[in-house]
């Protein structure tokens, strides 16, 4: 908003209306004089009193116009000064507004701090990634900003189902959950591992998960956890024709030999009804089903392809997940490992 006009001094078109007005009020006189000289004869009281009377409707004349300018100019003034006003109370409106909006800012950033702070999650962990995040700016290349916008939706949505305890899915084969859980699981790992027949025809389990670099990494991640102290059972379900053959049974030994509790199950020893609903799952440390959903084969020398991978948190269906892993670990029978099998 403009700061208001200082008064300045007098210019010449002031000046001009000045003379302009005493001109006008000596005319007004000099025709009341020659009035009052025509009606009034030649006495020295009458022109006494016709110039007396000149002067006075000389003064009359003169405040008139000043009245009437002075009328203008407070109008003007008043219009000006009904401008100012409606401008100051615009700025006002607006400092009011943009007030409550900082505060409502400062508010909502309060807010999210002590969530921050009374959450069980690390703090320091979760303002480090604020704190990442804040460093990524728009630039021309775009695609990194709109990357790491998409990523930290992705992370959001996925923290968010899981605060609600929601199923959080994953289009496709994951990696990241399985080691991150294998990582960080505290008390036990109850997993199962249904064999089939990889791209290459030969006989596997889990696809040919234990040969590829995500299942050395997988075993890897399962090794530290046995340092832990956390426990770790396996079912290996042989709901596929396989043999007990060196490359199966050198996997069971692998499992066996990092700590991981072993058993086989035949289908046919399956009691109930979950002989026909078997599928993979891992349940970590009691409250989280990790899970995969494969697609149908065309042929058995496909291997099959993981359409989704889910996380499941409901306690009701995890304690299913148990219930289920408890019947088949009964079910199966212990691998007794390379040295009582020699």
């Amino acid at each position: 908003m403009a700061a208001p006009k200082l008064p300045t001094t007098p210019t010449g078109s002031f000046r001009s209306r000045i003379l302009t007005k005493v001109g006008v009020s000596v005319l007004f006189g000099l025709v009341a004089f020659a009035l009052a000289q025509a009606l009034g004869g030649d006495l020295t009281t009458d022109v006494v009193l016709g110039l007396g009377l000149s002067v006075f409707i000389s003064g009359v004349a003169f405040m008139t116009q000043f009245l009437i300018e002075v009328d203008h100019r407070v109008a003007r003034v008043s219009a000006g000064l009904a401008v100012l006003d409606h401008s100051f109370a615009q700025h006002v409106a607006g400092t009011r507004v943009m007030i409550k909006d900082e505060f409502a800012k400062v508010n909502e950033a309060t807010q999210l701090f002590g969530a921050v702070e009374a959450s069980a999650l690390n703090t320091d962990a979760m303002t480090q990634l604020v704190k990442n995040a804040t460093t990524i700016g728009r630039t021309p290349r775009s695609l990194l900003f709109d990357f790491s916008r998409a990523e930290i939706a992705r992370l959001s949505g996925y923290l968010k189902d899981l605060g609600q305890a929601g199923d959080v899915t994953y289009e496709g084969e994951d990696r990241d959950w399985l080691l991150g859980l294998t990582k960080v699981a505290a008390e036990s790992i109850d997993a199962t591992s249904l064999t089939t027949v990889d791209a290459g025809g030969r006989n596997s389990v889990d696809g040919g998960l234990w040969t590829s670099d995500l299942g050395q990494l997988y075993m890897e991640a399962q090794r530290e956890a046995v340092r832990r102290g956390v426990t770790i059972r396996r079912v290996f379900i042989m709901d596929r024709p396989i043999q007990m053959d060196g490359e199966f049974t050198n996997i069971l030994d692998q499992h066996v030999a990092i700590g991981v509790q072993v058993r086989t199950l035949n289908p046919s020893d399956i009691k109930g009804t979950r002989r026909a609903t078997l599928f993979d799952f891992i349940v970590f440390d009691g409250v989280l089903s990790y899970q995969s959903t494969t697609a149908s084969r065309i042929n058995e020398t496909n291997r099959p392809i993981i359409i989704t991978t889910t996380l499941v948190t409901n306690l009701d269906r995890v304690s299913e997940r148990k219930d289920r892993f408890t019947d088949l670990w009964a079910s199966g029978k212990p691998y007794p490992g390379p040295a009582a099998g020699t």
